[in-house]
């Protein structure tokens, strides 16, 4: 089965991560599909992002993390997580989150990437990782730009789960909605109106904005890699796991 499905209506791409049994985590095969989806979706006007099943992502895949024992796999994991932060930023058109439900960790961070989120009124959204003794690198870096230094040290230091009406007033999420509307139709729709700016204006205004952030963001996720192999995360991890955290 494949752990991402790829549409298309109206020239803009639609990509759903297809790994529900797993709330759609991320591990290495999902990270690779999403690349290639997120890489072919450029030659379209814009992109929508949603989840199948109950969550829109857990973030990155806790068990293949634990089992990640060397540098080499690990500076391998997060190399794909990279590239796809990369072209997300560095993205042609138009970028919508559909946010169908809750978003945990990477999940949650991706929506810090997008260029609109629109999400279902009883979605909930959490920056958890230091529960597993890691940080949110992309909380991290941008989180001070969209909503601010201390709101940002009290989302991620204090672990809070915001709901979709705490996410939109803090702006990270754009639009709250009712379960009865099609969240993935609603995501076209506001794709093809951010597009109505032009793709040359949408590239060079790409361009501008990640001046304020990517070198940051890099630099942060660079350091990533260690932080999975350190013996007090492995045990942090592994009481995740054992479901006593």
């Amino acid at each position: 089965m494949s752990l991402v499905k790829t549409l298309s209506e109206k020239d803009i791409s639609i990509i759903i991560l297809n790994r529900p049994n797993k709330l759609n985590a991320f591990n290495s095969e999902l990270l690779d599909q999403l690349n290639k989806a997120v890489e072919e979706a450029k030659n379209f006007r814009g992109l929508v992002i949603s989840g199948e099943g109950r969550a829109f992502s857990a973030g990155d895949d806790i068990y293949e993390m634990y089992s990640i024992n060397s540098v080499d796999e690990s500076m391998k994991f997060f190399n794909k997580l990279t590239n796809l932060i990369r072209k997300l930023i560095w993205f042609p058109g138009p970028v919508v989150a559909a946010v169908n439900g809750f978003a945990v960790g990477g999940g949650a961070e991706l929506l810090l990437l997008t260029d609109y989120n629109i999400a279902y009124k009883d979605v909930w959204l959490w920056y958890p990782e230091y529960r597993i003794g890691v940080y949110p690198p992309v909380l991290l870096a941008l989180g001070p730009l969209i909503m601010g230094l201390k709101r940002t040290k009290r989302i991620a230091f204090g672990l809070v789960k915001l709901s979709a009406e705490e996410a939109y007033d803090l702006g990270i999420i754009d639009e709250v909605i009712s379960r009865e509307n099609n969240i993935i139709e609603l995501g076209i729709g506001k794709a093809l109106e951010l597009s109505s700016i032009g793709m040359d204006a949408y590239k060079i205004s790409r361009k501008i904005l990640a001046m304020h952030y990517e070198e940051t963001l890099l630099k942060v996720l660079g350091e990533l890699y260690k932080a999975i192999l350190k013996p007090k995360t492995k045990r942090l991890m592994k009481r995740f796991l054992d479901g006593e955290l």
